[in-house]
């Protein structure tokens, strides 16, 4: 009947005498393992299987270019030796191909509901050989749907992604891979999704980890190959403990970076510090750098300087004969109304009142 993207009714008119019908239909990409000469070998296996059974009247129609249906009308006492057919022709087909996986409908008595059935029972179920690698048949019980299957979160992902908390975004990927394989997504779209959102994390983390196309590769090939849920998880597994070790790494290398950064500050207070000129130093970009600083030293680069030089002007305030204005510029302040502000928003006191405080207390 060549090719087809959708089941035609018409086509079966005056073909079937019988009573009962079921749907036996089977993914010969996966069953072939891609071998596309071998579709030819299996169709033809199955044709000569029921041609020596007088019982059944059967057409065969290919679907969407891989998947073969084969169309099954018998009388209703011959139901349960259909099924036990069925069973006998897909276990022979499987120990020649081992990924073979055969799915065979429910039954029902009318031509009219092959489109339903093949929508219901044919299409959810020809890619669950991902999920069952043990079984060679499939029997289609009543068709019982999830509910709505639950969007990822991608403005949330890439959010996190973009604030660089790496932790949350990869906690949110796989829950959400592990999520899909409990509603038994698709195996093609379960692993494109999962090669897209890893892409997405790795392009953000490379610059960090050192990964490179390489790697990448290496990563969408074990997905890619993956013959079974078992397998795919036992991947993403091995990737989410890779991830989890980068973003290990990075903290200790984050902490060493910014102890140096605040040592820097430390040694170089009285001078002006900008931030474009310590990203530079650093080898950074000033824009990562801002952030980097606040997230990882709970605190602004500017606000990080002010707390260093207000506690050494604390310090020489203590001292007698230094003027207010003299210590200003000694921390590093150029201006004096300024250096005035930032020390009283900081210990909520002006310098004076500090020195005065001090000076009663001794």
């Amino acid at each position: 009947m060549g090719f087809a993207d959708r089941l035609d009714e018409t086509a079966f008119a005056g073909v079937f005498p019988n009573t009962l019908y079921r749907l036996l239909a089977v993914n010969l990409r996966r069953c072939c393992d891609g071998r596309r000469k071998e579709f030819i070998s299996v169709k033809q296996r199955l044709e000569d299987f029921f041609a020596d059974r007088m019982q059944y009247s059967v057409v065969e129609t290919f679907l969407q270019e891989e998947i073969l249906c084969i169309v099954m009308n018998y009388r209703v006492k011959d139901d349960a030796s259909a099924v036990r057919d069925a069973d006998e022709i897909t276990e022979r087909i499987r120990r020649l191909y081992p990924y073979a996986f055969f799915v065979l409908s429910r039954s029902f008595t009318s031509m009219q509901e092959i489109r339903y059935y093949y929508q219901q029972d044919i299409i959810p179920e020809t890619e669950k050989g991902f999920y069952y690698p043990e079984k060679y048949l499939y029997v289609s019980e009543a068709y019982h749907k999830n509910g709505k299957m639950k969007r990822f979160e991608y403005e949330i992902y890439t959010s996190w992604l973009s604030s660089k908390e790496y932790g949350k975004a990869l906690d949110l990927f796989e829950d959400y891979t592990e999520y899909l394989c409990t509603q038994q997504i698709e195996e093609e779209k379960l692993k494109n999704l999962s090669k897209n959102l890893l892409y997405n994390y790795l392009m953000e983390i490379e610059k960090l980890s050192g990964q490179n196309d390489s790697v990448r590769e290496t990563y969408f090939r074990q997905i890619a190959e993956a013959r079974s849920v078992d397998d795919y998880r036992k991947v993403m597994n091995g990737v989410f403990a890779d991830l989890r070790e980068i973003l290990s790494e990075r903290q200790g290398a984050e902490d060493h970076r910014i102890r140096e950064i605040k040592d820097y500050i430390d040694g170089h207070y009285q001078e002006t510090l900008e931030l474009q000129d310590i990203a530079e130093r650093f080898g950074l970009s000033y824009s990562y750098l801002s952030t980097y600083f606040t997230q990882t030293a709970r605190e602004g680069f500017t606000e990080y300087v002010n707390k260093i030089r207000i506690r050494h002007a604390k310090e020489l305030l203590e001292q007698k004969g230094l003027a207010i204005s003299r210590i200003g510029s000694m921390v590093g302040y150029t201006e004096h109304s300024y250096f005035c502000r930032v020390f009283k928003k900081l210990t909520l006191e002006t310098p004076s009142e500090y020195r005065r405080r001090m000076k009663h207390s001794q």
